[in-house]
């Protein structure tokens, strides 16, 4: 998935009642699976620094509508 796309989709979403759509779509499928992978994250990181990678995409993903 290319962050680039996602922006474009979801300032066209905007204007456009398809681009809406599938923003929406797009975004319930990554919620559904990313919390999961950000959480395995958390939990394996031995650094620190992803981590806070994963809170900072969770929190990206969770201000977004």
């Amino acid at each position: 998935m290319e962050s680039e796309f996602l922006a474009w989709l979801h300032g066209r979403a905007a204007t456009d009642g398809n681009a809406r759509e599938d923003f929406t779509y797009l975004l319930g499928h990554l919620r559904q699976w990313t919390g999961p992978f950000f959480s395995k994250i958390a939990e394996h990181d031995q650094l620190g620094c992803f981590r806070q990678y994963a809170q900072a995409a969770r929190s990206v993903l969770d201000s977004l509508e």
